[in-house]
């Protein structure tokens, strides 16, 4: 049985015709002849995202204000609108460092206060966003095999990659068993 066309947005199942619309009639057979990857796999995928990236959304608000209200940091450094990156010591260091000169050196209780947090909300996050690029992949993956690419073709598209991809091609040529 074939694939049905979906919109990942609304999750709503419209028609080869209905997606091409009377506009781009000229498109109609190109998209018509296009693979559609599993869709159940990729609603699956999308739904997921949208989940963690409400989450990740939460938590970079929360840590906003906790950096404001709990450390006085009026203008959050860029390594700390992202943080998730950084190990606890690594998230300390820039703590410190954001707060500036000014004010006192942290005490003990401080920076244990300041390492409770990165356990509570910065490590759950990195965890999540670690899903995030599971699911990501799962995707790349499903349309490839969706396309009949070759392995190949896939490391040709991937060497080739716009630096901006939310894949890093670098890592997905590992991932594959590609020198980079």
């Amino acid at each position: 049985m074939a694939a049905t066309p979906f919109c990942p947005t609304t999750a709503a199942r419209p028609s080869i015709s209905s997606l091409c619309g009377t506009a781009n009639s000229g498109k109609q057979k190109s998209l018509a002849t296009a693979p559609i990857p599993d869709q159940e796999a990729i609603v699956r995928h999308v739904d997921a995202l949208r989940t963690l990236q409400a989450e990740v959304h939460q938590a970079r608000r929360l840590i906003t204000d906790w950096y404001l209200h709990s450390l006085g940091i009026a203008t959050v450094p860029t390594v700390l609108r992202e943080p998730f990156r950084l190990d606890a010591n690594q998230f300390v260091a820039a703590v410190s460092k954001a707060r500036g000169r000014q004010k006192p050196s942290l005490s003990a209780a401080a920076i244990a206060r300041i390492r409770e947090e990165y356990g509570n909300t910065v490590e759950p996050t990195a965890r999540r966003l670690g899903e995030a690029l599971q699911h990501e992949r799962a995707i790349s993956d499903l349309v490839n095999a969706a396309y009949g690419l070759t392995s190949d073709e896939i490391a040709l598209m991937w060497r080739t990659a716009p630096p901006r991809m939310p894949l890093g091609p670098k890592e997905e040529l590992r991932r594959l068993g590609f020198d980079a």
